[in-house]
């Protein structure tokens, strides 16, 4: 007896899909860009590597396991991604936009910005000295 797919639980296996794929397209030769960002834009490291990986497993457990599953899944992704987003917006409030050196912050912030936030804050800007040191006090 085969038992119905609920909406929630094909959007999980959407979801799944999405985050595998994310994780396998780092390994694709070319997609990297020579900042070791993917595309150019995001920070890929093993820790977010290792997290696209989990969210996407945990995706297809959940969407194979029930409904319910599926649902209890998506709201701990949506509290986790809002306190990612809160504490972005939170770390960054006082940061003109210029000082993140022309990147998309909150693209990189999400992708593992936590682990590279100082070290683009003292990369070398355009004129040659840090970001850090060309603030105003």
């Amino acid at each position: 007896m085969a038992q119905n797919t609920s909406k929630l639980q094909k959007l999980a296996w959407g979801f799944s899909a999405l985050f595998l794929f994310v994780y396998l397209l780092d390994f694709v030769p070319g997609i990297m860009a020579e900042n070791g960002k993917m595309f150019g834009l995001f920070s890929m490291t093993p820790i977010v590597d290792f997290g696209h990986l989990a969210l996407g497993v945990l995706a297809a457990l959940s969407a194979w396991r029930s409904a319910k599953a599926s649902r209890i899944y998506f709201y701990v992704l949506g509290v986790w991604y809002g306190i990612d987003v809160i504490m972005f917006f939170v770390s960054h409030f006082n940061e003109p936009a210029g000082e993140r050196g022309g990147e998309h912050a909150a693209f990189s912030y999400l992708h593992g910005g936590v682990l590279d936030r100082d070290q683009r804050r003292t990369a070398p800007c355009e004129s040659g000295q840090s970001l850090k040191s060309s603030r105003a006090p």
